[in-house]
């Protein structure tokens, strides 16, 4: 018993440590990474995650209020030249949108043997507001004479669009508040395409736990089920003796 409540005074801080970004709303997209294609080099200021940095917050969109019609212009995904080249446009047109860049191979290429890959974004629970996601493929450039110098990458483009959630209430005096919702966002592998990389340690963690419930504790638990199974055997073959007499 003691071994058991040693482990546990280390694992159950380290379980609550992984379990902290369940207190937030929580919205996630799995995809496909495919293959390294030559790409045209991101134009305006984009933020990219990629291996080195593949982590970031955002404290600079809201919501869009309920009953605001959505920008057409916002919903142009279909169309990647346009996604690269008037993005900066676009940004400042959908105060409600947000475009990341993922670079999954990143200068180090520590991501080069995944082949799987998870982004989850994060909110306080505490804003009323709902998060769709959805992937894109970067635009990809024609092979050219000087296809040497051209940068290959698995480069995805993900599109946030934030949306309060709800029933608008009519009141006498309309007033449109718009609050900003911070996000985190999170860019992973999937090892076996499943697991994501952060959730490994919990793993382990639990499997180092059960291993030591079936060293420390099971034999214990076995230990008085047996007598109790001695005891109502005894019992049972008094009462058979006392049936014959």
């Amino acid at each position: 018993m003691r071994c058991l409540l040693l482990t546990l005074t280390f694992a159950l801080p380290l379980l609550g440590y992984y379990a902290l970004p369940t207190l937030a709303n929580t919205e996630i997209i799995n995809f496909a990474a495919g293959k390294p294609v030559p790409v045209a080099p991101l134009a305006g200021n984009w933020t990219v995650l990629h291996p080195g940095a593949n982590e970031v917050i955002v404290r600079d969109r809201a919501a869009a209020p309920l009953g605001i019609p959505h920008n057409p212009l916002c919903d142009a995904d279909n169309n990647g030249d346009d996604m690269l080249s008037f993005f900066e446009r676009r940004r400042k047109l959908c105060p409600h949108d947000l475009w990341l860049a993922l670079d999954l191979d990143g200068e180090d290429a520590a991501w080069a043997n995944y082949d799987w890959f998870t982004l989850r974004v994060s909110w306080p629970a505490s804003h009323s507001a709902q998060v769709a996601l959805s992937m894109h493929r970067a635009p990809s450039l024609a092979p050219s004479e000087s296809a040497s110098s051209q940068q290959t990458a698995r480069l995805h483009i993900v599109h946030i669009r934030l949306a309060q959630e709800g029933v608008r209430v009519p009141t006498a005096v309309e007033k449109e508040v718009e609050e900003v919702v911070p996000l985190v966002v999170l860019l992973e592998p999937l090892v076996l395409g499943v697991l994501p990389v952060s959730v490994i340690p919990v793993g382990w963690t639990l499997l180092v736990v059960l291993g030591v419930v079936a060293c420390c504790v099971l034999p214990s638990v076995w230990g008085v089920v047996e007598e109790v199974v001695r005891r109502a055997r005894g019992e049972l073959a008094l009462e058979e003796v006392r049936k014959r007499k």
